[in-house]
């Protein structure tokens, strides 16, 4: 359980589950983004492309959206 709640905590400990603060999981996300070859752009296929644009649409970048 991902809390910094102390009663959270108290009952998560009573129920014997696994307790992370919330501090202790950002710091481990943000050192997983941190991680060497993070910065590569994933690689999917035209097919993934065509499934994303065929739910979401195409978005036209030029027209703010707001």
């Amino acid at each position: 359980m991902i809390t910094s709640d102390r009663e959270v905590q108290n009952a998560a400990k009573s129920a014997r589950a696994r307790l992370v603060s919330s501090e202790d999981f950002t710091r481990e996300l943000l050192a997983e983004n941190a991680s060497p070859g993070s910065d590569e752009t994933p690689k999917i296929s035209s097919t993934e492309v065509d499934e994303w644009l065929e739910l979401f649409g195409d978005v036209d970048e030029s027209e703010p959206d707001f």
